[in-house]
């Protein structure tokens, strides 16, 4: 029959007081034991197992979510696991190495079982398994690297490397057949915060392309080639997610400044220097889908492009002017009749009445004015949108203004109410408007750039609600309430934007 000292960290007050000397220092054991356990935490735990499956995977997103401890509890796990296990764990100066994850590592690894080597950057282990750690900063850095090979490769604070250097260097990762027989998987886990100079293209590859972490996508590295798919995951780890955080830290983070704060206490990826567009949050300015109601104003805005992106965006505004952005089209390479017919299409619904498709009510739609001039052979733009049945208006191209009033609508209350909402269907919008970023010439406007498309098509369409609402018309709520009694008695089915 079991003891109580056989479950130590189980015993009531009462058991403790009838222990022996003998019997009560086996309970203190345990109790070190214990606190000196490495044990995962919820959030490392569901990253350590996606780990397991993908290719590619970056943890993280803001200070004190446990990187650096998962990231070495991976490496010795799986090289107590995996006889002849080879990790190359990255850092882009030695300093930090050695002061972040070094010094980390003497008090993690058992030292029993593994030696370290101060003048080599490695520990040995026993079974022939190998953690090196090692640095790349410039690209010359790089090719050090060139003749090596590891099973398992991870990234400190990948913001800090060069995109050219991250490329470079995984592709050092790489396994032996026989070592595939035992089960080990060539794969890579990187670490990080917002911000830093590798921001944008980690962003782009881990974080936009995952949805925010919200899916596992596969790529081809070489277009058409099969054997170049990778899977790539991103896992966003907050502050909150570690338990053992001391709550000092927590209150230190929230006195650091603006962009820093969003950085590494909230893990904005949608924040940084120089951001044009710094009042948007993706946390509050984003919504899910909903049925919306018919009676309330909705504008479309066209920006024109063949090679560039051709954007419509579907807005409607509520019964206190606020917008609801709920609808996206985006084409490429397209003339301008199909992409009026595709937008025409989007904008059918499906009634009550047998299911047949009626045109959604638009109060109006506005384009980007040049669309209106004869520029070559054959008539303006609009005059082609218009023989298909999409017949628009000149949007205000006042970008100054325009701006501002965008701005205006993303502003956030003290309440944390937003004058805005987007749905998530709006994906090229939502990628693209945090990235714009002010021109040197002129703060109050941005740089003009290939990914401004969707954000002209807001200006114009918010522009175009501005100048309809009259927004210091006193009548303006009893207006509205006309408005509405007026289709209330259409008895028409709402549109749902999401069909």
């Amino acid at each position: 029959m079991a003891t109580p000292v056989d479950h130590p960290l189980l015993l009531s007050d009462e058991e403790l007081d009838g222990l022996t000397d003998d019997q009560l220092q086996v309970v203190m054991d345990a109790m070190q034991a214990e606190a000196e356990a490495w044990v995962l935490s919820p959030k490392q735990q569901f990253a350590d197992e996606l780990a397991d499956e993908v290719d590619e995977l970056l943890y993280g997103g803001a200070a004190g979510g446990g990187k650096t401890d998962w990231a070495l509890h991976r490496a010795w796990r799986l090289s107590m696991e995996q006889p002849g296990h080879r990790t190359l764990m990255l850092r882009t100066n030695f300093r930090e190495l050695e002061r972040s994850v070094i010094e980390r590592s003497l008090e993690k690894f058992d030292q029993s079982k593994a030696k370290y080597s101060p003048s080599r950057y490695r520990w040995v282990c026993r079974n022939g398994s190998v953690i090196q750690f090692g640095f790349a900063d410039e690209e010359v850095d790089k090719y050090q690297y060139r003749s090596d090979e590891y099973d398992f490769i991870i990234f400190e604070e990948l913001t800090q490397f060069r995109e050219p250097v991250y490329r470079y260097i995984k592709s050092r990762c790489r396994t032996t057949a026989r070592k595939r027989s035992k089960g080990i998987r060539p794969h890579i886990i990187a670490m990080t915060n917002p911000g830093d100079r590798g921001h944008k293209w980690v962003k782009d590859y881990f974080v936009t392309r995952t949805r925010y972490g919200t899916d596992v996508v596969t790529v081809e590295e070489i277009e058409g080639d099969p054997e170049s798919r990778k899977t790539i995951a991103f896992v966003q780890a907050l502050v909150y997610d570690n338990p053992h955080m001391d709550p000092d830290y927590v209150r230190n983070l929230k006195g650091m400044a603006e962009l820093d704060r969003k950085h590494l206490l909230d893990g904005d990826w949608d924040a940084f220097g120089g951001q044009f567009f710094d009042q948007f949050r993706r946390d509050l300015h984003v919504t899910k889908p909903f049925t919306v109601p018919e009676a309330w104003e909705r504008i479309r805005g066209i920006d024109y492009g063949y090679v560039n992106p051709t954007v419509c965006l579907w807005a409607a505004f509520d019964w206190d002017g606020k917008a609801w952005v709920y609808r996206e089209y985006k084409a490429t390479r397209r003339p301008a009749t199909d992409q009026a017919d595709d937008i025409l299409r989007l904008s059918l619904w499906k009634s009550g009445d047998g299911g047949r498709q009626h045109p959604e009510r638009i109060n109006e739609t506005v384009a980007d004015p040049s669309i209106f001039a004869r520029t070559g052979v054959g008539p303006p733009i609009a005059q082609q949108y218009a023989r298909a049945g999409l017949h628009v208006q000149p949007a205000n191209n006042d970008r100054v203004t325009g701006w501002t009033n965008v701005r205006e609508y993303l502003r956030i209350d003290d309440d944390g109410t937003t004058h805005i909402q987007f749905f998530p269907v709006c994906g090229y919008l939502l990628d693209t408007l945090p990235e714009q970023v002010s021109a040197e010439t002129n703060p109050e406007d941005i740089v003009k750039n290939d990914s401004d498309h969707a954000c002209d098509t807001l200006r114009y369409l918010l522009m175009a609600r501005r100048r309809r609402a009259g927004r210091d018309d006193p009548d303006r709520r009893s207006k509205i309430a006309r408005h509405l009694d007026r289709y209330r008695v259409t008895h028409r089915q709402p549109v749902n934007p999401s069909a």
